[in-house]
């Protein structure tokens, strides 16, 4: 999903996600690592909405209102955020930027990615597993709630000019990802993102960016 504002460049947005809290994750796969005590939630339905310099927008009233948020040293566009639906969030962007919240977007801080290439997509699943999606068929997973990041050894060939455009979860240990470029591809985890496998299906599409989305 996408938002759409109409003020100048700056404050370009272009994409939006929400916590409708309280929420149930499900962790099959065992407790997660430790992790800083995230603040009770101001309310109990926050969403966010980013676009290009930095732009970031926050509402803490269902989307009814919003106001500016600050990422702390931002440098280009926002590409995507992501929450666990108990107060954590994460964004990414331009540079292989990423950065966390665990207030529920009140406050961000900055997140080693370790890559300098641009970071398109990120999600929350179960366990304090997270994955986002990069250039070149690049994976990063996090498994303690988004505060370490490292690649993921596909074991999948494709083509260098790849890039994963989206990836979802259904929170228990299930992942989707799709890759853009032609043949356009959808690689899968049943393991929480530990191992992956590319289907066997290729879409045709003409267009060279056909895949861009998935839920």
């Amino acid at each position: 999903a996408g938002f759409q504002h109409n003020s100048p460049p700056v404050d370009h947005l272009f994409f939006f996600a929400s916590s409708p809290l309280p929420a149930i994750l499900a962790e099959p796969f065992g407790a997660p690592p430790p992790d800083p005590a995230v603040e009770p939630p101001a309310s109990p339905h926050v969403w966010v909405a980013g676009g290009a310099n930095g732009a970031l927008r926050r509402s803490i009233d269902n989307g009814a209102t919003w106001a500016a948020a600050t990422l702390p040293a931002w440098s280009g566009q926002v590409l995507g955020a992501a929450t666990d639906g108990v107060g954590r969030w994460v964004v990414c962007g331009d540079g292989g930027q990423l950065r966390r919240s665990i207030d529920n977007g009140a406050t961000w801080v900055s997140v080693d990615s370790k890559r300098g290439a641009p970071i398109r997509a990120v999600a929350a699943g179960g366990s304090g597993v997270w994955v986002s999606t990069g250039n070149a068929g690049e994976l990063l997973r996090s498994a303690d709630h988004g505060q370490t990041w490292n690649a993921v050894n596909l074991n999948i060939t494709l083509v260098a000019s790849r890039t994963f455009k989206a990836i979802a979860s259904d929170g228990a240990g299930v992942w989707v990802a799709v890759v853009s470029g032609r043949p356009h591809r959808i690689v899968r985890s049943d393991d929480n993102g530990l191992t992956w496998s590319l289907l066997e299906q290729s879409f045709a599409y003409s267009d060279e960016n056909g895949l861009q989305s998935v839920s």
